[in-house]
């Protein structure tokens, strides 16, 4: 998680990590004389993080642009990756199912409403060029604060808040993978809305959260002056965005301001909100904003997962020897399922069974492949459960295993008949089954002995290597 705090020489930016049994220390990772507001993380498909944030100086709003780090195994130094006049504010990340990352921002400047969204994508390392989210950018008015996810059926959401009709309401538009639809309004009430969040859940759900300014009551006489709070609001749409539930609040604390939240499907199938509330808030006795976090009940799912492929022998079966694929199936979801499980060898299926599994169990299921008719060389199974109803995560249906057919004098299964192996088997030389010196592993014959057969099937493929 990341945040800006607020310091005397401008913002910085703060990062915690939840390690599943409680929250980190504080982590600095900005640490220098610039103003660093509006973070954003996100993980990517090869476990890589990326921090984006808007840099700039206090006070000199003309100044302000889009800069990067990443995090491997130490953190990067901080690239610059939107420079283009005037200002570039409120970065938003997101990972895509196919793996490319996105990042919408919103450009200010006196001729374009003070807010336009732009965006960028990652695709195999390497940042595009930014473009112009049409539907999202008038000349005559504001778009900022932006947000965005992808929805079950591969959309990508916009939302962000703008100035279009008068007051600041919440708006919506979606790249339909060729262009963008027309923006819709998604909040439309007499109040102020701002820092919109969407996200969507494991079940395929779309949440988006939102502060909200609401009048909480008058000033004493004789001027009296309405007086307003700012609470945390929600909506969502089981319906791909086809229909939203009603406005909710999330409290209904009195003489607090609750503001930007940001929401996220948790690792504990749970959506977490995280917002800062101030100043007569339950439990903040500080007088300054601090951050909450606010978590629901387990979303329930469909989800499948090939959890793991065990291979006998391990680490590679010789040729003329049978391989046994142990694959492990596990119900990451909350119902009871029935699929078709399949392992292949290069794209050849070797067998199918159908399948029923209860949540929170895993179950293990034997293939076994015959290499009598193959050669030597890599190889790659891959276990496939075919998704069931309503199944979104289905990136963990497949999982893959590579592995050698290696030749019969390998005696260590490395891929690689040498001088390695002739000595195992002249260490075992002699031994018959049952006696201390006896090798399984030497014995390439399988007649339970080691003996001149062996040595002979060993040096007669001397030097072989599989490629």
């Amino acid at each position: 998680m990341v945040w800006q705090k607020t310091t005397p020489t401008g913002g910085q930016v703060y990062l915690m990590t939840n390690y599943g049994i409680g929250w980190g220390p504080e982590i600095l990772v900005t640490g220098n004389g610039y103003d660093n507001i509006s973070p954003s993380i996100v993980q990517t498909d090869n476990g890589t993080i990326i921090l984006a944030w808007s840099r700039g100086t206090a006070g000199d709003f003309n100044s302000y642009n889009i800069y990067t780090m990443s995090y491997t195994y130490k953190w990067s130094t901080p690239t610059p990756l939107v420079t283009n006049s005037p200002s570039n504010f409120d970065p938003v990340l997101a990972r895509m199912k196919d793996g490319r990352v996105w990042v919408v921002w919103s450009r200010s400047s006196p001729t374009n409403g003070n807010g336009d969204l732009y965006y960028k994508i990652l695709r195999n390392g390497t940042w595009g060029l930014e473009t112009l989210v049409p539907t999202a950018s008038s000349s005559a008015f504001e778009e900022k604060l932006p947000t965005l996810t992808q929805g079950a059926d591969g959309r990508i959401w916009v939302c962000y808040e703008s100035n279009i009709n008068g007051i600041p309401q919440l708006y919506c538009t979606i790249f339909t993978g060729s262009s963008w639809t027309p923006s819709i309004a998604l909040t439309g009430t007499p109040n102020t809305d701002k820092w919109p969040s969407i996200t969507m859940d494991r079940s395929g759900t779309l949440w988006i959260f939102w502060a909200r300014e609401i009048p909480n009551g008058t000033t004493s006489p004789p001027n009296p002056q309405t007086q307003y709070q700012w609470d945390i609001f929600y909506k969502n749409s089981p319906s791909n965005g086809t229909s939203w539930t009603t406005d909710a609040s999330l409290y209904t604390n009195i003489n607090t301001d609750e503001q930007h939240p940001s929401v996220f499907q948790g690792p504990d199938k749970k959506l977490w909100v995280v917002f800062d509330t101030c100043c007569n808030s339950p439990g903040n006795p500080y007088g300054n904003p601090n951050l909450f976090i606010a978590k629901s009940d387990i979303i329930p799912a469909h989800d499948l997962a090939v959890s793991s492929i065990v291979l006998t022998p391990f680490p590679n079966p010789r040729l003329g020897e049978n391989a046994t694929f142990t694959v492990t199936v596990t119900d990451l979801g909350s119902y009871l399922e029935t699929s078709t499980l399949s392992l292949y060898v290069n794209s050849t299926l070797v067998n199918s069974v159908v399948l029923s599994i209860g949540p929170g169990s895993s179950n293990s299921f034997s293939f076994t492949w015959i290499s009598g008719q193959q050669r030597p060389a890599k190889y790659s199974a891959i276990a496939t459960l075919s998704p069931v109803s309503h199944e979104l995560a289905t990136q963990n249906n497949n999982l893959s295993y590579n592995f050698l057919l290696t030749y019969r004098g390998d005696v260590d299964r490395d891929g690689h008949v040498t001088i390695v192996d002739l000595t195992i088997v002249a260490l075992h030389f002699g031994s018959v089954i049952g006696s201390s010196n006896y090798s399984n592993m030497a014995d390439l014959d399988h007649n339970g002995k080691v003996n001149i057969f062996d040595m002979a099937i060993c040096a007669s493929e001397f030097g072989d290597l599989v490629y």
